[in-house]
């Protein structure tokens, strides 16, 4: 009776669990490849990052071994209050002689909350302040973003102001004898079709583009050795 009783509990127990969902697996966080850009043909895809002082201390020789061949590093900001106080990120310098001392090429941006013509110039000139002597081998954005959970400086500013600012700040940066650019998120404030495509850098997660972009950013979950948590990924065709 006793046997019978154990094949019985055991027979339950192998049909309860054929009939148990599997433990879900995790996720992939990172595309496993870079979009597909249909224009690439003839095209070498590469790949980078960009970071800012929320990434921490970076050990650029372990990221460039991961086969990431440029980074756009943030430069600083301006402040949401009403004075608008100009910031420079803590790391930008570091990260700029580091990641060049590896052969990565670098890039910058500039978190903007420019209100007038006057604001744009100013921090185009603070950029240009803040790299000295130094000199990039990619633009530097300008990056001007609505936020949908923080009360900004720019919440109210028209399409038309924030447009021409973006081209006061890209027009002033050339002229102080850099590249120019701008970051455009897909649903963003600032429209792609307003600015010449080589200048753009935009946001799309995940998505094949037919644009011919200067850069796309495709993730901002990435995972390298040598940063800490997740990192924005991008990727750059010529």
């Amino acid at each position: 009776m006793k046997k019978l009783l154990l094949l019985l509990a055991i027979l339950i127990i192998t049909a309860f669990s054929a009939c148990s969902p599997q433990s879900e697996q995790p996720r992939e966080t990172v595309p496993k490849t870079e979009p597909v850009y249909e224009k690439a043909t003839e095209l070498t895809a590469y790949k980078g990052i960009d970071v800012s002082s929320y990434s921490g201390s970076i050990d650029w020789k372990s990221v460039k071994k991961q086969g990431i061949s440029f980074a756009m590093v943030r430069l600083g900001g301006r402040g949401f209050g009403d004075e608008g106080s100009l910031y420079a990120d803590k790391t930008a310098l570091d990260n700029i002689d580091s990641a060049q001392k590896y052969g990565i090429e670098v890039g910058a941006y500039f978190f903007s909350q420019a209100l007038t013509k006057a604001e744009a110039k100013q921090e185009a000139k603070y950029c240009a302040k803040l790299l000295g002597s130094r000199k990039l081998d990619l633009p530097i954005a300008y990056d001007l973003e609505k936020l949908d959970d923080t009360e900004t400086r720019v919440e109210n500013l028209p399409y038309k102001t924030g447009l021409y600012n973006a081209k006061v700040f890209m027009k002033t940066v050339e002229k102080l004898g850099f590249k120019s650019a701008v970051y455009i998120e897909k649903n963003g404030f600032l429209k792609a079709r307003d600015f010449d495509e080589a200048q753009v850098w935009y946001s799309d997660f995940g998505k094949a583009y037919k644009n011919s972009y200067l850069m796309l950013q495709y993730s901002k979950e990435g995972r390298l050795k040598g940063i800490d948590g997740s990192v924005d990924l991008d990727v750059m065709y010529r």
